[in-house]
């Protein structure tokens, strides 16, 4: 299982921003950055529900936005 930090790191991978991860969670940004750092580890069930879940949904519109830029460059490439 990850931890807060690897899915708030790979979130921040894909090209969101800490920001936006808060707004999705509504976990406090401060929150997410000191999580990010691995400065803090205590998070409630709730929250790292709610972590998961963005996880999830980003991850997935990461990987649609990349499948649709793919199918641009082969159209391009045509």
């Amino acid at each position: 299982m990850k931890t807060p930090k690897d899915l708030i790191l790979d979130i921040v991978a894909a090209g969101f921003t800490q920001t936006e991860i808060s707004k999705e969670t509504g976990i406090h940004k401060a929150t997410i950055s000191r999580l990010s750092q691995g400065v803090s580890q205590d998070i409630s069930f709730v929250r790292m529900n709610a972590l998961i879940e963005c996880h999830r949904k980003l991850m997935m519109k990461a990987r649609r936005a990349a499948a649709r830029r793919a199918r641009i460059e082969e159209t391009k490439a045509a």
